[in-house]
């Protein structure tokens, strides 16, 4: 892999964590042989409809104090999840989160 080819695929890789799951199904289409790319944009996906579902659920549940906090919570740690999972991207780490680095890990390395 050429060296340009290898920054434009950390770049695409960070970018599908931009508005996930939406850019994560963007660079899955569009991405048919890079498997960095692919791994990451699938993640992407699994990580953005992971933390709807945890904002649904918590928003469902309406404990007064508990429910904000849980909502807190639940932001913040998407949030840093985020930027994490964008850094390890850029610099073309192949970050596995539990769970859900593994499915994308299967998903994309299946025969």
């Amino acid at each position: 892999m050429t060296e340009n080819k290898k920054q434009d695929s950390n770049i695409t890789a960070a970018l599908s964590y931009l508005v996930s799951p939406f850019t994560g199904i963007l660079f899955f289409l569009i991405e048919k042989e890079d498997k960095f790319v692919r791994f990451h944009a699938f993640q992407s996906i699994l990580f953005g409809i992971s933390i709807i579902g945890l904002n649904i659920i918590s928003s469902i549940i309406y404990i007064p104090f508990i429910t904000q906090v849980l909502s807190g919570l639940i932001s913040l740690g998407a949030f840093v999840l985020w930027i994490l999972l964008m850094w390890k991207a850029y610099n073309n780490e192949k970050y596995e989160l539990p769970y859900l680095g593994k499915i994308a890990q299967e998903q994309i390395f299946k025969k």
